[in-house]
């Protein structure tokens, strides 16, 4: 399922060397939830990192540049949980005009297998 997401929706946080900028993407009542980003392209120092919180080994990243597979795409992880969660980070010093992708799909599983 396609998500509509702008930076108003995530929250920045104040690390060192920089900022993260965090949102999560969640389904009510889903067994399981996944992330599929499009049309990544990260400037040089950027990072994003996709997980379902509270799930242990569901971290991917970091994502750098157009992606691991140079296609601008990346996937998280479909864990047993309803949760996801996006997180971006931006160098001290670095001025953002916009998230870093321009698309974002949800997936999400009703059914127990």
């Amino acid at each position: 399922m396609p998500v509509a997401l702008d930076e108003s929706m995530g929250q920045w946080v104040d690390v060192p060397g920089g900022r993260v900028w965090r949102v999560e993407v969640a389904a009510g009542n889903a067994f399981t939830a996944r992330l599929h980003l499009k049309g990544i392209d990260l400037p040089a120092g950027q990072e994003i990192r996709l997980s379902n919180p509270g799930q242990e080994n569901s971290v991917v990243g970091p994502i750098e540049g157009t992606g691991e597979f140079g296609d601008g795409t990346a996937w998280g992880l479909a864990m047993a949980t309803n949760r996801t969660m996006i997180e971006w980070f931006v160098p001290e010093g670095t001025r953002v005009r916009g998230l870093p992708f321009a698309g974002l799909e949800y997936y999400h599983g009703y059914r127990d297998i």
